[in-house]
């Protein structure tokens, strides 16, 4: 029997309940299964990242128009080092709560991240941003990530998502008055 036959008998009705669970969260309302979150918390890790990562020219330094590095910190290439795009750069080097001329996040969910994260590196918050970032660069692999987080086996679905949920009621396309936009 193939696999997606096989699938079909077991959960004859998964396609209507994920559709439902995507029309519940374009209304906010927050998935209620690890695989709704995860699939809404990959969904907006991708769309931040670039398409390209490099551009067919040598890297100069330079700055876009809302930055002011110091003197002397743009660099260049003398070895013709393939330059970056600018979306990839401004990625790397600006902060997660840069926001665009409308007054919203470029990297909303980088933004929630980083205010999870807040400013302890010894904190709870701390531990889970890094957990989530994890989850991003796995694409997703949470057993892998909770695994390498030393999570035990029998609670590593419970941890990712509260970890999730936690990136669910940060996440935001504007900053709050609240916050500072980190």
């Amino acid at each position: 029997m193939a696999v997606d036959a096989r699938a079909a008998l077991e959960s004859p009705h998964r396609p209507e309940y994920e559709a439902s669970e995507r029309r519940a969260m374009s209304r906010g309302i927050r998935p209620k299964s690890l695989g709704g979150l995860m699939s809404w918390f990959l969904a907006e890790w991708q769309r931040e990242l670039p398409d390209r990562m490099h551009v067919h020219s040598v890297w100069r330094g330079y700055a876009s128009a809302n930055e002011t590095p110091p003197p002397g910190h743009l660099g260049g290439s003398l070895s013709g080092a393939p330059a970056w795009t600018d979306p990839f750069r401004r990625l790397l080097e600006n902060r997660p709560g840069e926001l665009d001329r409308d007054g919203y996040f470029i990297r909303p969910m980088r933004a929630a991240i980083a205010h999870i994260a807040g400013r302890d590196a010894r904190s709870d918050g701390a531990y889970c941003a890094l957990y989530l970032w994890s989850l991003g660069c796995a694409g997703g692999d949470w057993r892998g990530v909770a695994a390498g987080a030393r999570v035990p086996w029998a609670v590593q679905g419970v941890v990712t998502e509260h970890v999730l949920g936690m990136a669910w009621a940060h996440w935001r396309p504007t900053p709050d008055s609240r916050l500072d936009g980190t």
